[in-house]
């Protein structure tokens, strides 16, 4: 097998030193390494010196701890094996896992690195999850925090929104993310409520749609029109039900006043 005298090889990034460095077991790795020797061979590629043509430098691609082990447990050779050298997605990869681990991005600028090596440099969010030791799920609910609205992303970025309570407002429509509906929301308990109060909301709306007559067909333009508008105010309805209870509003009294409206306005609909 070929060897190498661990001082010429190249750790690439000051991080890779450090990171290996602060390990807790790195003490014991490298009196390990000075009584056994290294006993896994490290994986590196070597690169154009400065566009010379000569290709004389060496950078580890795995192994960096068991490299900095026998540098200070003063051996002269270690085991390695020349691999291809990693592409620009791997070192993408590995510089984003470097910065989550040095400078503990928050949730969001976690899910705008995954967005970049998924849409950007193809990389899997398996592969992403594995490099990180985490779940699948972990990396695919970070994703999901792009597609909120700009006022809650924010508050996750600041640290007012848990990822965990912001995660679970991604599955929620989007009429329902409104800024007054939400700004009491904090964590995964405040949400859990919240979603009762939707629930709530919805038990007393009308069903718009009753009484208009599905059974013709084609639907005409009209129609299709008066279906949109009832959508519209099935939205409209339920947000200010949430509100009303958030703010503890009476308004029973107005709620049938609609209704009454709405279920004058399907008569119309149903005879057209």
């Amino acid at each position: 097998m070929q060897t190498i005298d661990p001082t010429v090889l190249k750790f690439g990034n000051i991080r890779d030193m450090e990171r290996a460095e602060a390990s807790p077991t790195f003490q014991e790795l490298v009196a390990s390494v000075k009584e056994e020797g290294v006993l896994q061979p490290v994986l590196i590629y070597v690169v154009e010196a400065s566009g010379s043509g000569v290709f004389d430098d060496w950078f580890i691609k795995d192994g960096h701890r068991r490299t900095l082990a026998a540098i200070q447990a003063g051996l002269k050779e270690i085991p390695i094996v020349q691999v291809d050298p990693p592409t620009e997605s791997e070192l993408v990869l590995h510089q984003m896992v470097l910065n989550m681990t040095q400078e503990k991005l928050n949730p969001l600028d976690q899910a705008k690195a995954f967005a970049l090596l998924v849409n950007g440099y193809g990389v899997s969010q398996r592969d992403i999850a594995a490099s990180l030791g985490r779940s699948d799920g972990y990396v695919s609910q970070h994703l999901s925090l792009l597609g909120l609205p700009p006022h809650l992303q924010l508050r996750v970025e600041t640290g007012q929104l848990a990822y965990t309570a912001a995660y679970r407002l991604s599955t929620l429509p989007s009429t329902a993310l409104g800024i007054e509906a939400t700004k009491g929301i904090r964590t995964v308990k405040h949400v859990n409520r919240y979603k009762k109060q939707l629930h709530a909301a919805r038990e007393v709306q009308i069903e718009l749609v009753t009484g208009i007559a599905l059974e013709d067909e084609p639907l005409d333009e009209n129609t299709v029109m008066v279906f949109s508008l009832f959508q519209m105010a099935t939205d409209v309805l339920e947000r200010a039900m949430v509100l009303a209870k958030e703010h503890k509003i009476p308004v029973a009294e107005k709620v049938i006043k609609i209704e009454s409206v709405i279920g004058a306005c399907q008569g119309k609909g149903g005879r057209q």
